[in-house]
């Protein structure tokens, strides 16, 4: 009886398996320098893309610096409405609107000029309704004036501020002080209420204010104007003159004039 030989592959085994070893690394290394490397995700929608993970922080920067510029610009470009951005507002507006959007040819706040009393007809006819201004606002007598006299010496801040302050102020190198009077007086405000509230000619062309424009909402002074006369040595006044407005002051009267 003989011993079994050693056939070939028992005696390469070894070198085969060192063999399929190499070649699986040899394609791990090959695959990490060719193949695609790792990726990330950015974005959502129309906009997502993939990008490999070593530049993704250079796209979310400059995505960033893109919104960035968009707040920050001076002029932001308009918004141009489509079926895939959303509907078109100003258009659905004008498609359901019923008739124009102010019925009366004038404003409210047309003052000086006649309206139409009634919505424009009167009810249950095609009659014009009567045509009527509203009644200009008669302020109650103010109550009898307190006035005091003081002296101050202005900041040359407000100086800079209002220029025409020097001309009235002493020259250098004086003080800049100023003697001036204190007015001080009041008026009625319910009766003020009630003139607002009243027909001011009954059934002439006139109408009162419309009462939701002053009742239950704060009605604020925005001008003053003083009348000043001057005592003669023979004890006679001198003819009314308009005090001046205060230099450096907003005169909201003056505005409202213009």
């Amino acid at each position: 009886m003989r011993l079994k030989g050693i056939n070939s592959l028992e005696q390469n085994v070894e070198k085969i398996v060192v063999g399929i070893a190499s070649v699986a690394m040899l394609a791990v290394l090959t695959f990490q320098f060719v193949g695609q490397s790792n990726s990330i995700k950015l974005g959502t929608g129309k906009d997502q893309k993939t990008v490999p993970v070593d530049q993704a922080f250079e796209v979310v920067a400059n995505k960033a610096k893109e919104v960035s510029g968009k707040i920050n610009a001076a002029e932001p470009a308009p918004i141009i409405p489509s079926e895939e951005k959303g509907a078109d507002v100003l258009k659905d507006f004008r498609a359901k609107q019923r008739g124009p959007v102010s019925p009366r040819p004038q404003l409210a706040t047309a003052l000086d000029k006649p309206r139409l009393i009634g919505g424009g007809a009167e009810p249950g006819t095609d009659k014009p309704g009567q045509a009527a201004t509203y009644a200009a606002v008669q302020v109650p007598a103010a109550s009898r004036p307190v006035a005091a006299a003081y002296a101050a010496t202005i900041h040359p801040a407000e100086i800079q501020a209002a220029p025409e302050l020097k001309a009235l102020l002493p020259a250098p190198p004086l003080p800049p002080d100023k003697p001036s009077v204190s007015v001080e007086s009041s008026f009625d405000g319910k009766a003020l209420a009630a003139a607002l509230a009243a027909d001011p000619d009954g059934a002439g062309p006139k109408a009162p204010l419309p009462r939701h424009w002053w009742d239950g909402v704060e009605v604020q002074i925005v001008g003053v104007e003083l009348d000043r006369q001057e005592q003669l040595p023979d004890g006679s006044w001198g003819p009314a003159g308009v005090v001046k407005h205060m230099p450096g002051r907003i005169d909201l009267k003056s505005e409202i004039e213009k």
